[in-house]
């Protein structure tokens, strides 16, 4: 009997062992099933990627689908889309290329060089070709763009700009923008509040604002040549020939043409004169009696 009591207690020992083998078993497995799974998008907890570049290796970019935004490097089309985005701190942004529409989401910090959107304190935080406005980095502006001080503006072919004080747009301005100076101008001509360089189509308002051999055509207030006969007009130098005070129009001033006396340069062609005959005014030679 006592042979069989203590076999018995060693089946029992034995049973416990193996049941206790079997948890130590589950325990390890669940273990390392956590740990693998740390690395699909969490950090373990309390971990710290930023201080342990080996955890922050495990961050896995989790992307929305059809470059609609999500983690760094995601594609995306606005800054709202990336996660994490703030409007007040800007330190992500959706970095689109210069004349894409596509970008990617990325972390400001993580670049030497900003790029446009960016948050910065200096302009040496900004990539070449823009500035730090005081808070975000901005584009150089161009010719005519919108201004606050000299330093938002860039150069081209043309030179350096600066912030005009009474219109803050970048300038000097090209023909036909508005102006107040004649620094405002390329040309450095403002005429009738328009900035001209004299050419062919250049605003003017006098002759001496056009080049050399073009008129100021009153009308449309443009520099051009002198207009062929048919053409509206205001006065003889902007034609060819005359500009006929009755017609409003270009016309050689030959004789029998309809004319009135309203034109202090005269209707009629060289040797003709503006005769009233029977209530008619025509271009005749002077001393010839009516018909």
């Amino acid at each position: 009997m006592r042979n069989l009591s203590s076999h018995k207690r060693s089946e029992a020992r034995t049973a416990k062992s193996a049941r206790a083998a079997a948890v130590t078993g589950l325990l390890v497995a669940l273990v390392a099933a956590g740990a693998a799974g740390a690395g699909c998008g969490a950090d373990p907890a309390g971990g710290d990627p930023a201080g342990d570049p080996a955890l922050g290796l495990l961050r896995q970019g989790l992307c929305s689908p059809g470059d609609t935004g999500g983690d760094f490097g995601c594609g995306c089309t606005l800054n709202s889309q990336c996660s994490g985005f703030d409007d007040d701190a800007r330190l992500i942004v959706c970095d689109v290329p210069a004349g894409g529409s596509v970008g990617k989401c990325l972390d400001c910090t993580a670049t030497a060089a900003r790029p446009i959107g960016c948050a910065c304190s200096f302009d040496t935080d900004c990539a070449a070709g823009s500035k730090c406005n005081g808070r975000t980095c901005q584009k150089l502006r161009d010719r005519g763009e919108f201004c606050v001080r000299d330093s938002d503006c860039g150069a081209d072919l043309s030179g350096p700009m600066n912030c005009l004080p009474t219109k803050s747009w970048c300038g000097p301005l090209a023909d036909g923008y508005y102006c107040d100076f004649q620094s405002d101008c390329l040309s450095g001509t403002c005429r009738a509040g328009s900035c001209t360089s004299g050419a062919a189509g250049s605003p003017c308002s006098l002759d001496a604002d056009c080049k050399s051999g073009l008129v100021c055509l009153t009308l449309p207030g443009l520099c051009g040549d002198k207009q062929a006969d048919g053409v509206a007009c205001k006065r003889n130098a902007e034609c060819q020939n005359q500009c006929n005070s009755f017609s409003g129009l270009c016309t050689l001033g030959m004789a029998g043409t309809l004319c009135t006396l309203s034109n202090p340069d005269g209707d009629c062609a060289t040797g003709l004169s503006c005769i009233d005959c029977a209530g008619s005014f025509t271009c005749r030679l002077a001393g010839v009696p009516c018909l």
